[in-house]
C-alpha cells in the first residue's frame, strides 16, 4: 500500500466503508466529532472537552463510538459513578489495603461510559455531589477530606458517555454549576430498515468489533496531535464567538418554583462564552490534525456547528426552529407545529412547550407584540440582539424546507365579557 493509500485520510474512509457495510446509516460525523474530542485530550496545554452522547437505545452509539474508542491508549471503560469510586475506593484491609479509586494523582486518561442514564437513577443529593466533583475534574485538580486523610489528585480527563435521552430531564440541574459537556445527539436509523443489517451482523461480531478498533487505532495516533496549529483571529473565529455566545444564552438554567404555577424565580447570568468557545476551537484543531493539514476549513467548522446546536436543549431547540427570525409568525402556528408530528420530529408537550417559551423571554432570545387579547393571534419572531448574534454565526434556525402548518387566516378575537352584577 502506497504512502497516499495508508494515510489518514484513506484510513478513515476505510473506517466509514467498514461501517456502512455492517451498520444502517452510522452517525459517521457524530463518531468524527468523537474521535476529535478524544484526540484533543493530547493537547498540552488546553481543558479536556466532555462529550455525552445521546441516543436511543440500540441505535449503535456505544458499540460503534465507545467501544471503537476503547482501543486507544489510556482508556477506561465505566459502568456508573459514585463519588466513592472516583476519589476514595480502597481494596483489602489493613497494610494490604491498595487505593484502587478511578483518579489516581498525575493521570491523564480518558473515561468512557457505556451509559450515563444510570446517573439519573441516584437521589437528587448524589447527583448533586456527583457533579460537583466532575466540575472540579474537568478544572484538573480535586481535593476531598476522606478518613484516611486529604485525598488529591491533579492530571488530565477526557469524557465521552454514551446516554439515552432521559439524561436531559436530570442534566439540567447541573448547568447551575457551570457546564462542562456538550451534548451531541446521536443520529437513529430508520427502524424499518435495520432489521437486515442486524441479520447479516449475527456471528461476525467479533471482527465487527476487533476492525473497527483496529482502524481507529491507526487514525487516532497520538503522535500526529502533538504538531501546533493556531486558529488566527478573522471572520472564521469571529463566527466561532457568536456560535459559543448563542449557545451560552440558551442553556441557562432558570429556576422554578416548585407549585402549581411554576414561576419563574431566578435568571442567573449566561456563563462566559469563553469554555464553549475554546472547546469548540479544540474540536476544529484536531480534525485538520487528524487529516494532517494546516490550515481550517468550512468542513471544520460545521464539526463545531453541529456540537453546538446539538447542544442546544431539545425543548428550546425546536422552538427556535419554528419561530422565525424576523417578521413575526402567530403563536398558535408555532404550537400546532410543535404539537402535532408535521415536521416528522419529536412533539413538544404542551406545558414543557409554555414554560420554555417563558424562558426564551425572560432570557430576551424571543419576543411577541403586542397585538390582540388573544395569545395564538400574537406574532413571535427573535429578538434583534439574538437575531444578530444568529448572523453573525450564519444560523438560521428556522429552515424553509419545514413542512408548513395550517395557517390562521384571521385573528378572532372575542370583546370583553361584561362585568356581572353582584
Amino acid at each position: 500500500m502506497s504512502d497516499s493509500e495508508s494515510g489518514p485520510v484513506a484510513i478513515w474512509d476505510h473506517l466509514v466503508g467498514h461501517l456502512n457495510k455492517w451498520f444502517c446509516n452510522p452517525d459517521t460525523t457524530a463518531l468524527r466529532i468523537c474521535f476529535c474530542a478524544a484526540a484533543a485530550h493530547w493537547f498540552t496545554t488546553e481543558k479536556p472537552v466532555w462529550i455525552i452522547l445521546i441516543g436511543p437505545p440500540g441505535s449503535g452509539k456505544t458499540e460503534i463510538v465507545i467501544y471503537s474508542l476503547k482501543a486507544i491508549p489510556e482508556t477506561v471503560m465505566i459502568g456508573d459513578l459514585s463519588t466513592t469510586a472516583i476519589l476514595s475506593g480502597w481494596h483489602g484491609d489493613g497494610k494490604n489495603a491498595k487505593k484502587c479509586s478511578l483518579l489516581q494523582d498525575g493521570d491523564n486518561k480518558h473515561w468512557l461510559f457505556k451509559d450515563l442514564t444510570t446517573f439519573a437513577s441516584k437521589r437528587p443529593e448524589a447527583r448533586l455531589e456527583i457533579a460537583s466533583y466532575l466540575r472540579e475534574i474537568w478544572d484538573g485538580e480535586l481535593v476531598r477530606n476522606t478518613g484516611k486523610g486529604p485525598e488529591r489528585w491533579r492530571g488530565k480527563i477526557t469524557c465521552i458517555a454514551a446516554a439515552t435521552p432521559a439524561i436531559e430531564e436530570y442534566w439540567s440541574v447541573m448547568r447551575g454549576l457551570g457546564e462542562r459537556f456538550f451534548m451531541l445527539r446521536w443520529t437513529a436509523p430508520d427502524h424499518t430498515k435495520v432489521g437486515p443489517y442486524v441479520r447479516a451482523q449475527q456471528g461476525h461480531e467479533f471482527h465487527i468489533r476487533t476492525r473497527l478498533q483496529s482502524l481507529t487505532q491507526d487514525l487516532l495516533v497520538k503522535e500526529r496531535f502533538k504538531r501546533t496549529l493556531v486558529l488566527e483571529d478573522g471572520i472564521f473565529t469571529g463566527r466561532l464567538d457568536a456560535l459559543a455566545t448563542i449557545l451560552a444564552q440558551v442553556r441557562v438554567h432558570i429556576s422554578r418554583d416548585s407549585d402549581h404555577a411554576r414561576s419563574i424565580t431566578k435568571i442567573p447570568e449566561p456563563e462566559l462564552q469563553t469554555r464553549i468557545a475554546g472547546g469548540m476551537a479544540q474540536i476544529i484543531r484536531a480534525n485538520v490534525l487528524m487529516d494532517d493539514r494546516d490550515t481550517p476549513g468550512e468542513d471544520d467548522f460545521a464539526l463545531a456547528y453541529r456540537l453546538a446546536l446539538d447542544s442546544i436543549p431539545w425543548a428550546l431547540r425546536r422552538i427556535l426552529e419554528a419561530t422565525p427570525h424576523e417578521g413575526g409568525r402567530y403563536y398558535g402556528e408555532i404550537l400546532e407545529e410543535l404539537e402535532t408530528p408535521f415536521t416528522g420530529k419529536e412533539k413538544v408537550p404542551k406545558s414543557t412547550l409554555m414554560r420554555r417559551l417563558d424562558d426564551m423571554i425572560a432570557l430576551n432570545i424571543i419576543e411577541f407584540d403586542a397585538y390582540g387579547a388573544d395569545w395564538s393571534f400574537r406574532k413571535a419572531e427573535l429578538t434583534p440582539r439574538f437575531r444578530q448574534l444568529c448572523n453573525d454565526a450564519r444560523i438560521k434556525f428556522r429552515q424553509p424546507t419545514l413542512t408548513p402548518v395550517k395557517s390562521i387566516s384571521k385573528p378572532k378575537i372575542s370583546p370583553k365579557p361584561a362585568p356581572t352584577a353582584v
